[in-house]
């Protein structure tokens, strides 16, 4: 039975922007989970022995996770990769609760608000952050009412509708 799981925030969205800490444990683990999008940028920073080595799921369901590592008997070691970071707008709260059975450790990368402040070259201690991936949000009063305003998207077609409005 898998004995660790590591929450692995792989950043905004380029293997070169993952933490080293998430580049130590993602080659010490016997498994990689995650959305399909997150678990192939994860692969491109292992070698062919690495990335041929380990058991992959892509799967972004805490339930579905969790029953496929129960199933799982030669894992001692799992890590799920998440985009961004593991705390802003993250499905890290939904998988802690539904491996509590494991001892699970999360590992924070770099969120996209923090990288787009930062090309931008703008503070973000003042912004107003929100999603708007997956929730109704009332973000033409927030954008009003905030002097900056970061919002994160999802989703086809979601820029689309939010310049229409």
């Amino acid at each position: 039975m898998c004995k660790q799981v590591y929450l692995v925030g792989i950043g905004p969205g380029n293997e070169k922007w993952m933490t080293i800490e998430g580049r130590k444990i993602l080659r010490q683990c016997d498994a990689i989970i995650g959305a399909d999008r997150m678990v192939e940028q994860a692969l491109c920073m292992l070698n062919e022995s690495e990335r041929t080595s380990k058991e992959r799921l892509k799967s972004y369901k805490a339930e579905e996770i969790r029953a496929w590592l129960e199933a799982q008997e030669n894992i001692q070691k799992a890590a799920i990769v998440l985009s961004g970071d593991t705390g802003f707008y993250s499905g890290a709260r939904k998988l802690k609760e539904a491996l509590a059975e494991y001892e699970v450790i999360v590992l924070p990368g770099i969120s996209s608000i923090v990288y787009l402040a930062g090309k931008l070259e703008v503070s973000w201690e003042d912004a107003k952050l929100a999603s708007i991936h997956g929730r109704a949000q009332n973000y033409i009063q927030m954008i009003a009412r905030n002097e900056k305003t970061f919002l994160l998207f999802g989703g086809s077609g979601s820029e689309e509708a939010f310049c229409k409005k």
